[in-house]
């Protein structure tokens, strides 16, 4: 049935193939990544992880234990394609721990952009993470809410903005910052001074 298909399958960790009409699928219960033709898994391979988040080039995944003073651990994934693109298998090209409770997330041709807030719920946080490392993007004050990403049409640029808990008002505010630039460096600009908008 559709339900035994998509159980244990999120949102994030499904994606569309580098291989035209194939998916991507890490699924939970099983603890493995499948690469799918249509319902046949035409390669899979062990995965173990509590999340992950699954692009066409690359793959993040989150351990379920937080520890102290570090975070999660996440691993980088780069994703290798062979037999006319049906097989796959999977390099680590990061390890780290980050503190972040993964709200949002886009990739990008070099790596992963998450965005999600502290354990301390003090701070919403992006950081950009590719083979090379990790780093910091944007960061600002966190008050019952997660933060969201938008990439925009430039792919080292981004977009964020909060989207709270409940309807509770709020600034209409987005922020634009460089993924590869120091936190500071973002642009806020308040939307409810936007002529195209209605002022409520």
């Amino acid at each position: 049935s559709q339900e035994e298909i998509a159980d244990g399958y999120t949102q994030g960790s499904v994606a569309p193939s580098k291989k035209d009409g194939y998916i991507l699928a890490w699924n939970q219960k099983k603890q493995r990544l499948y690469h799918f033709a249509g319902r046949k898994a035409v390669s899979n391979l062990e995965l173990k992880a509590s999340f992950v988040y699954t692009g066409a080039d690359y793959l993040l995944a989150q351990s379920s234990s937080f520890a102290d003073n570090k975070g999660f651990s996440f691993t980088l994934y780069s994703i290798k394609y062979s037999s006319n693109k049906r097989k796959i298998k999977l390099r680590s090209i990061w390890t780290g721990y980050i503190d972040c409770f993964v709200a949002d997330f886009f990739f990008t041709e070099d790596g992963i952009c998450i965005a999600g807030g502290t354990r301390d719920d003090e701070k919403n946080n992006v950081f950009y993470i590719t083979g090379k490392g990790i780093h910091k993007s944007f960061s600002t004050k966190k008050e019952s809410d997660f933060l969201r990403l938008i990439q925009t049409s430039d792919p080292q640029k981004a977009i964020a903005f909060v989207s709270t808990r409940d309807k509770s008002e709020r600034e209409a505010l987005i922020y634009s910052f460089d993924i590869n630039e120091a936190p500071e460096d973002a642009e806020e600009i308040n939307l409810s001074k936007d002529p195209l908008l209605p002022p409520d």
